[in-house]
């Protein structure tokens, strides 16, 4: 099986590193980790043939569209953290009216977060979780009376 992962990682989460970094090491899956700023959709999709593409919502663009239309034996998982109601409305008559498998939508989100859930497809929560393929640092002694957890970035927060 050959997995395509788009890199969506961001200062607050390096999942598609760590999901690269798993499938690598298992038995019959082969894993690639594409920065769509490296390579076009078109050329890393031909080179590589994925049998599974990885994205998050906000990365599928029409050309991702159109290439997994024209080579429906790709199967699409999505990303769905904190997608509204309307975008993902969109995105599933988008994925139907272009007969694109789609095998999972997930979402990070915590129960306490409200969450759209898809009509149409698979939905699944993977919650957040350390990377355990980060090379260990040293960690300062933190003398702190309070600290902040944040489900996304904000201005507010730097």
């Amino acid at each position: 099986m050959r997995i395509l992962i788009q890199n969506y990682a961001s200062p607050i989460s390096s999942e598609p590193l760590c999901l690269n970094q798993t499938f690598s090491t298992a038995e019959g899956i082969e894993s690639h980790l594409w920065s769509p700023n490296a390579m076009s959709v078109f050329d890393v999709f031909d080179k590589f043939k994925p049998d599974i593409f990885i994205c998050h919502h906000l990365g599928i663009s029409n050309e991702i569209i159109s290439y997994i239309t024209e080579n429906n034996k790709v199967k699409l998982v999505v990303n769905i953290t904190n997608i509204d109601e309307q975008n993902l409305s969109m995105l599933e008559k988008i994925l139907t009216d272009n007969k694109i498998t789609c095998s999972l939508m997930f979402s990070n989100n915590y129960d306490f977060i409200d969450q759209c859930k898809p009509k149409a497809f698979k939905y699944e929560k993977i919650l957040p979780c350390a990377d355990i393929y980060f090379a260990p640092s040293d960690v300062p002694d933190y003398k702190l009376q309070a600290g902040m957890i944040a489900s996304s970035q904000s201005e507010e927060l730097t």
